[in-house]
């Protein structure tokens, strides 16, 4: 445990030391809070972008027929939410050709995200079932490569039961599976997916992702204003392009703030952006005369870090 500063006077005044032990703790796994599930279902027939988590979506085709939400099924039930049939999807229907395979991607300039799963239909244009080939993803961040995985019909079977057969016809894509090269937690702006050559039709659905962003980055620093029982907490936070609560722990009983820890709340309460600004936190009812360790945090959705320097 490292004593960053102290801060101490004359007798009968409070002793503020503070810690630093660069700890990294989990309150969430990545992405739990800030996880997103987009159904498409509110979305209108021809949409070529959506919104989730005030993040915009840009759907961009490459080649094939144009890809768009598609709501032109209302009540037959051809999308699937991940548990049940839905009515409103991500495809490329109309009038295919049926020579050019898919060729789309989605892609946000609202931020980073990261890709957790899809349900996907790939098919010719008469949507038949269990036609062979592959998909290959690729993950890309301002337009320089991040992974590219490609999945085939002999591991996936792509639409074995037909349109409207066992999960709609659909194949789970988990990208944080083996199979998917294990990028989940890849942080990307877009995702392009294509089709080899049999694929010149593509439905998807339920798209998992997470907003993107790192742990907040946490510098506790001198405490200012000590008197016989009050005290101001310091620290500075980044909060990394996240929703950021700021705080500070503190203890007089134990040096390491493994007991008799009192949490308090910091101003401001909450931070977003990437540059660096101070919080602070006005203590009372200290006791006179009696050391306390503090270490400021902030909470993200991807972390909690305690004073990380």
């Amino acid at each position: 445990m490292k004593k960053e500063s102290v801060t101490k006077s004359m007798r009968g005044i409070a002793y503020l030391v503070a810690l630093c032990a660069s700890m990294l703790f989990s309150v969430c796994s990545f992405g739990q809070a800030c996880q997103n599930t987009e159904t498409f279902e509110e979305y209108s027939s021809d949409a070529t972008t959506f919104t989730q988590a005030a993040y915009v979506f840009t759907i961009t085709t490459t080649a094939g027929n144009p890809f768009y939400v598609d709501a032109d099924f209302i009540g037959s039930d051809f999308g699937w939410s991940g548990t049940a049939a839905d009515q409103v999807i991500l495809d490329n229907s109309g009038s295919t050709t049926s020579s050019v395979p898919i060729a789309f991607g989605i892609k946000t300039t609202s931020g980073v995200f990261s890709m957790k799963s899809l349900w996907m239909l790939p098919s010719d244009e008469a949507v038949d079932a269990g036609v062979s080939g592959t998909v290959t993803f690729t993950g890309k961040l301002n337009g320089s490569v991040v992974f590219t995985v490609t999945i085939n019909s002999a591991t996936f079977p792509f639409n074995s039961t037909g349109l409207g057969g066992t999960n709609g016809g659909y194949t789970f894509v988990d990208f944080g599976t083996a199979a998917l090269g294990n990028n989940a937690n890849k942080v990307i702006n877009e995702l392009d997916i294509s089709g080899s050559t049999n694929y010149t039709y593509f439905e998807m659905d339920d798209m998992v992702w997470v907003k993107g962003g790192a742990a907040p980055v946490v510098t506790t620093t001198a405490a200012t204003g000590v008197g016989s029982s009050t005290a101001t907490l310091n620290s500075t936070v980044n909060a990394n392009n996240l929703s950021t609560t700021p705080g500070f722990a503190y203890s007089h009983t134990s040096s390491t703030l493994a007991s008799g820890v009192t949490s308090v709340t910091a101003t401001p309460a909450t931070m977003t952006g990437t540059v660096a600004a101070t919080t602070t936190a006005s203590l009372t009812g200290l006791l006179p005369g009696t050391v306390y360790y503090y270490q400021a945090y902030a909470v993200n959705c991807a972390t909690v870090l305690l004073c990380r320097l």
